[in-house]
């Protein structure tokens, strides 16, 4: 389930961003050929990018990398 990946993957602070952009993923037909797991990550690296300030760095860490199964260049 596209939820679970999506609770499982990110951090609290950035969690109603990423249902957010999961859920585009959700409603867009074009979307049905990619693998869940593939969406939950892009969610997760997109909001974390938009959410990037100066006090506050994300990044796309070894353990999401671990748990998500997809480096930061398969979801650029």
């Amino acid at each position: 389930n596209l939820y679970i990946l999506v609770i499982l993957f990110c951090v609290v602070a950035v969690r109603d961003v990423v249902i957010y952009y999961a859920e585009l993923c959700l409603v867009s037909y074009e979307m049905v050929k990619f693998c869940p797991s593939l969406l939950a990550a892009s969610a997760v690296y997109t909001a974390q990018n938009v959410l990037k300030s100066e006090e506050r760095q994300y990044n796309w860490s070894k353990l999401l990398k671990h748990h998500s199964g997809y480096t930061e260049s398969q979801l650029m």
